[in-house]
């Protein structure tokens, strides 16, 4: 269950990386070479980096959900081809939790952008 759960996080997820994409180019259009665009072109890279995260976690936990692996299985994969640094052998829940905190970085990272976006807005360029 808990791998279900977390795959359906990482899908509702996207919501918050599309919204990250519409700010960053609405920021783009409005705020021509000042120091909010250099801020948000930073915080759009940052969204896309998690946004890759969080996908890549997301088929994880769905192909374990799914029984078509084991999280011991994609551990061993993952330091085969030095994907991983972490140790094996994490809990379903650590992982979630890790997953979790991803989330919630990219949530964070959206308030900055729109916090930004409200700077470009008012703030003369």
């Amino acid at each position: 269950m808990i791998a279900r759960t977390a795959a359906a996080l990482c899908v509702a997820n996207r919501w918050l990386a599309a919204a990250s994409l519409v700010l960053t180019a609405a920021v783009l259009v409005r705020a021509e070479g000042s120091m909010v665009l250099s801020a948000m072109i930073a915080a759009g890279a940052m969204q896309v980096y998690l946004a890759f995260r969080i996908e890549l976690d997301r088929a994880i936990f769905e192909a374990i959900a799914s029984e078509a692996g084991t999280f011991e299985r994609f551990d061993a994969a993952a330091a085969a081809i030095g994907l991983s640094r972490r140790p094996a052998g994490r809990s379903p829940e650590a992982r979630a939790k890790g997953l979790w905190s991803l989330v919630k970085c990219s949530g964070l990272v959206l308030g900055l952008q729109l916090a930004l976006a409200i700077a470009a807005i008012w703030v003369p360029g």
